[in-house]
Parts: C-alpha cells; sequence; structure tokens
C-alpha cells in the first residue's frame, strides 16, 4: 500500500486541486483531507458519510474550592493560560497538564472535551475519510496522525492500492504528522517568488523527514522567470519535476460543476500534463503497491 501526500507551502497554491485531479486518475484509492483547520477536498469528492466521531482533547479546570491561590500555576505555565482569577483559558491552554503535576493542594481536574471531529464515507473517487477542528483548537498533529491510520484501516479492509492525501498548508506540526513516513509528498507551487521560497522549505522539511519529494508547478505559464528558477532548483536538487500545470480558464467552470478539471475538461493542457504527472508519479513510487 503507497501513500501519496499533496503538500504546499501556503494555501491557495492548488493542492486540493492536484489532490482530486490524483485522486481522480487513481481510481479506488482511498482519499483523505488532511486539512483539519479547513477541509475542502470533500466538495469534490462528494462523498456519502457512514461513520462521523468526536475527537476529544484534555481539558483542564481549577476547583475554586481546593485552590489556595499560592500562584504556583501562573508562575509555571508556559502558555499564561491562567489568568490572575485562576481561571484556565481554554483557548490557550495546550493541555499539557504541568499545572495538575505541580498543583500542591490537588486543585486541578482532568476531563475530556470534544474539539473536532472526523468522518468516513464513500464518495465518487472511492474511501474518502477527513476531519474538522473547532476554530482555536489545538492537536491538529494529533488528530491528522489519527485520520491517517483510520485512512489505512480502511485502505487494507478495500484491499486498496494506496491512499492519496491532500495535506495541510505550510510546514507545522499537521504537515510533519501528514508527511511522515509517506512513499512520496507532492510539493505543488506556483512560479511566484513566494512559491520558491515555500519549496525550498518544504523540501527541508521533507529532507529532515527522509521522505522522498516531488514537484508539480501549478500555473506553470504566469512567469517564466521563477518557472525556471522552479525547475533549476529541482534539477540542482535531484527532486522529480512530476509535471508543470499551465493556467486553465475553465477551472472556475469546474469547480462550479464539483468536478476535477481532468474530468470536466479531459483534452485541455492542464488535464493532459495531469495524468503524465499521475504516470510519473507511479513510475517514482514503484507501481500500485
Amino acid at each position: 500500500m503507497k501513500e501519496i501526500v499533496v503538500t504546499g507551502g501556503k494555501g491557495g497554491c492548488g493542492k486540493t486541486t492536484v489532490a482530486a485531479s490524483l485522486a481522480f486518475l487513481a481510481d479506488g484509492w482511498v482519499t483523505v483531507d488532511c486539512d483539519v483547520d479547513s477541509p475542502n477536498l470533500g466538495i469534490l469528492a462528494q462523498p456519502i458519510i457512514s461513520e462521523r466521531t468526536a475527537f476529544t482533547a484534555n481539558q483542564f479546570e481549577i476547583d475554586p474550592d481546593k485552590c489556595s491561590r499560592c500562584g504556583l500555576c501562573i508562575e509555571k505555565c508556559a502558555f499564561d493560560a491562567i489568568s490572575e482569577d485562576f481561571v484556565i483559558d481554554q483557548l490557550l491552554c495546550e493541555s499539557c497538564g504541568f499545572c495538575k503535576v505541580i498543583c500542591p493542594e490537588k486543585a486541578i481536574s482532568e476531563g475530556k472535551t470534544d474539539i473536532g471531529h472526523w468522518k468516513i464515507g464513500d464518495s465518487r473517487f472511492g474511501p474518502f475519510l477527513d476531519a474538522y477542528l473547532q476554530p482555536g483548537a489545538e492537536n491538529s498533529g494529533k488528530l491528522v496522525a489519527l485520520l491517517r491510520e483510520k485512512a489505512k484501516e480502511r485502505a487494507r479492509a478495500e484491499n486498496a492500492d494506496g491512499i492519496i492525501i491532500d495535506g495541510p498548508p505550510g510546514i507545522g506540526c499537521p504537515v510533519i504528522a501528514s508527511i511522515t513516513g509517506a512513499d512520496l509528498a507532492v510539493a505543488v507551487a506556483e512560479p511566484t517568488i513566494s512559491g520558491v521560497h515555500d519549496v525550498k522549505r518544504i523540501v527541508e522539511l521533507t529532507s529532515t523527514l527522509k521522505t522522498r519529494v516531488g514537484l508539480i508547478i501549478n500555473k506553470s505559464d504566469i512567469s517564466a522567470k521563477n518557472e525556471t528558477e522552479l525547475k533549476q532548483f529541482a534539477f540542482d536538487n535531484e527532486i522529480a519535476l512530476l509535471g508543470a500545470l499551465p493556467y486553465e480558464s475553465k477551472a472556475n467552470e469546474a469547480q462550479s460543476a464539483m468536478k476535477t478539471l481532468v474530468e470536466y475538461s479531459p483534452d485541455c493542457a492542464f488535464s493532459i500534463e495531469m495524468r503524465k504527472a499521475w504516470g510519473k508519479i507511479t513510475a517514482l513510487i514503484g507501481g500500485s503497491r
């Protein structure tokens, strides 16, 4: 079973467009949206959800009847999550539990609270999973890790060839949880100054995680200079150039029809290059299994 993660340095660079296209071309692979802060792959996948499960986190509270107001918890909290009137701000709290450990009066209790949910079902691409965190909630990396594990369970049950992950943007904790252990990270970048910078950060991360990476340039024809710089960077660092997808004016039409461009306009230049990219990806990871 293979795992392919589509990633990128910022929101809006085309990760979901590429991930959805790969999910359509893969035919029957398990598809996962690991952008748990803002999932949107389901708009194109159109899943019928069969299971919805709450995602919980530790929540700590101070019992005012037991608290001696010694101030030790306020002093030692690394996140400034405890106010001067000894109330824990749940949006600032990182649920580390240190305050409970050090409280001399044992006045801090630990409970559970729902901070999001994860879902599983069947979509027009095949088995589908995604998740959503409440605004301001932490533990996105843990939720991503859980989502990937559930995807593997579903893939084994379905005897699927692999898993395609629509990853979160950036290089933070949820991205690390998405990429670690995957067979291939597909970095999507636009040929802009920020796009070049983002690719360099992603390559540095994948190198640290020892994950193979390939590059797809989206809207490749909007800047010849930056496209050349991206291609040169890929060549210099022995990164596989998987595709250069030209700007396609029908993209908005396809989105309005809730279809991938590969479906909506199979003969356009974008779709042709996308199919070539899928061929290069399967060759790179050694086939479907």
